[in-house]
């Protein structure tokens, strides 16, 4: 799990709905050796995800001033590990994390969590495509920035109704214009 410290709650929950699940999960929260934020924590946090089978990230308004779950999600990239981003606001999301599926819900993440067990062992890319039907919010191999703009200008359970933040669990941000 990877999160902001702000988001811990939100992250204990995901954590132990994915220890429900019948998987293994790991917050630094509750590791003893994680104190702090010295340059050696970035060897160990690197090792410690480098043990682990996927990388959930709790992404929220609070994440924009995180330099560690963007450094996380980087080295489980580089390790080709499965990767998913819970979340429930889509309108200020960065677009790369829509490579990944983005879970909305203890729904999705049950569901990332059953597919995730069933691919055990498989390669990355057949983990994702096995997802894509069982996921509200497409994401996207290989994207198409066009379609992933007309997608967020929509609410991914009812098409008609425009993205609110009435449903969000964290509160949106805007993005900075550059």
């Amino acid at each position: 799990m990877s999160h902001k410290s702000e988001d811990e709650g939100i992250a204990e929950i995901v954590a132990e709905t994915i220890a429900q699940c019948g998987l293994a999960a790991y917050l630094d929260v509750w590791d003893p050796n994680v104190d702090g934020d010295e340059p050696e924590l970035v060897d160990y946090i690197s090792s410690v995800i480098g043990c682990c089978e996927s990388l959930i990230a709790v992404v929220s308004h609070h994440t924009v001033r995180s330099w560690w779950v963007p450094l996380e999600i980087g080295v489980a990239i580089t390790k080709d590990l499965p990767l998913g981003t819970f979340s429930s606001y889509t309108e200020n999301l960065p677009s790369y994390l829509y490579k990944w599926p983005v879970l909305r819900d203890m729904e999705d993440l049950e569901n990332w969590c059953k597919e995730h067990k069933r691919k055990k062992g498989k390669p990355t890319q057949k983990f994702y495509e096995s997802l894509r039907s069982l996921f509200k919010t497409p994401f996207f191999l290989g994207f198409d920035v066009g379609v992933l703009t007309e997608h967020l200008q929509v609410s991914p359970k009812n098409p008609e109704r425009k993205v609110s933040d009435e449903h969000a669990i964290f509160e949106p941000i805007e993005r900075p214009k550059s």
